[in-house]
């Protein structure tokens, strides 16, 4: 446990970026407008790159950044905009007490996901990658050796669910254009 607070403690950069994500994370829940909430959410992608590239996950960055920021909000901006959404006050009617019942609950559950996290974290045992067997190796290789090996079937039902929802995508919009 004490080398995982000195980490920590030396590199602030995680600190400012990991505040500054839940920070954005927070605006993008709270924003009525869906179009400034895809905004958020796109700023909270890149301050989990940079959190990425603290943590010496440089690939994972890039991928983070390529991927979601770039591919998946498109999308949700492209959804947002074609399906002409306003205001979220001109969809759903805010009600009182459900609204702090929510917030409680909310609170409630990060409560219990920080004590079960303060309760189980520990640095554990070396495993089959060691930092420094990745560190010489290289981070891309390392993530290549273990999707192409040890979790080569969850790679495929993914690369197959992706096929799917194109194959889905292609045919809705082929069934509107008759």
């Amino acid at each position: 446990m004490d080398s995982f607070m000195q980490y920590f403690m030396i590199n602030p950069v995680f600190y400012i970026f990991a505040g500054i994500a839940v920070l954005l994370a927070i605006a993008m829940l709270t924003m009525d407008n869906p179009v400034y909430s895809a905004i958020f959410m796109v700023l909270t992608f890149f301050c989990i790159s940079v959190i990425y590239i603290t943590l010496e996950a440089e690939f994972i960055a890039a991928i983070q950044v390529l991927v979601y920021t770039g591919a998946i909000m498109v999308l949700f901006l492209f959804v947002i905009m074609l399906l002409n959404l306003g205001r979220e006050s001109d969809l759903v009617e805010r009600s009182g007490p459900m609204k702090y019942i929510s917030i409680l609950l909310a609170f409630g559950i990060l409560l219990q996901i920080g004590f079960a996290a303060k309760v189980t974290f520990s640095i554990g045992e070396k495993g089959m990658y060691p930092i420094e067997q990745v560190r010489l190796a290289g981070n891309t290789e390392t993530i290549a050796s273990l999707l192409f090996s040890q979790y080569v079937y969850p790679f495929e039902i993914a690369s197959v669910l992706l096929l799917l929802g194109m194959v889905g995508a292609i045919i809705i919009s082929k069934k509107k254009q008759e």
